[in-house]
């Protein structure tokens, strides 16, 4: 367990990662589309917080940082 009074006297590292859209076996024709198709493009942010031996990331770093935002 990590006290809560941690998370909110330290901040993540945080990584803002580009969401990509692999389409190499999308089904274009099957759905009506065009292989051209605009993807929306998206951003993934990631915390990651290091306590201790332990690296705190991923969804569970998302529902932290969310949840001691709420403190702050």
């Amino acid at each position: 367990t990590v006290p809560l009074s941690f998370f909110l006297s330290n901040e993540p590292n945080v990584y803002c990662l580009d969401v990509v859209s692999k389409t190499e076996a999308f089904p274009f024709e099957e759905v009506g589309i065009s292989p051209d198709y605009n993807w929306r493009k998206g951003k993934n942010i990631v915390p990651v917080y290091h306590y201790r031996d332990k690296v705190i990331w991923g969804m569970t770093g998302r529902i932290v940082r969310r949840l001691t935002e709420e403190f702050m």
